[in-house]
């Protein structure tokens, strides 16, 4: 119980090994995953939501209006550019209404994906705390929050590291 609770704190950060080769480990990292790992209705998030100012708490709900996070964005020329998001809150459906909280500009949402490697499979919707990909922002990058323009809620950009060496 005490190493579950230090690995959900950070305070311990558990290092596993494994190899690519037979799929080594992976059953291990699973078992760790599940065994020591919060899931995301035991997890706290909160924004700012910018009409009022008040503190927003998604805590990964899926009656509270939507809002996402966009974590990393991947732009290659074959498969084209896709923003990995993670929904914090509400339900994310293909007709849904996407609004840059960051840019202050609306983004239109045609389909939504589940990224399996470089593989993109298509769903209908995102659930709170599900991954996904959406193609073709306009304006979005890493970083930035999506919600309903109704309720913009802004959470914080991560903190990035500048790199020892980069290009």
């Amino acid at each position: 119980i005490a190493l579950r609770q230090h690995v959900m704190d950070g305070a311990i950060v558990p290092v596993l090994i494994g190899a690519g080769v037979n799929g080594q480990g992976t059953t291990m990292l699973l078992q760790a995953v599940e065994k020591y790992f919060a899931s995301p209705e035991k997890l706290e998030i909160a924004g700012t939501n910018t009409a009022t100012g008040d503190v927003f708490e998604a805590n990964y709900q899926d009656a509270n209006p939507l809002t996402l996070k966009v974590w990393k964005t991947l732009v290659d020329p074959f498969i084209g550019k896709y923003s990995y998001v993670k929904v914090c809150s509400g339900v994310l459906r293909s007709d849904s209404a996407l609004y840059n909280v960051n840019k202050e500009a609306e983004e239109k949402l045609n389909k939504i994906y589940v990224m399996r490697g470089k593989e993109a499979i298509e769903v209908s919707a995102l659930r709170s705390g599900d991954i996904g990909a959406i193609p073709k922002l306009s304006v979005t990058v890493t970083g930035d929050t999506l919600a309903t323009k109704a309720v913009p809620v802004m959470y914080e950009r991560p903190e990035i590291s500048k790199p020892y060496t980069y290009m």
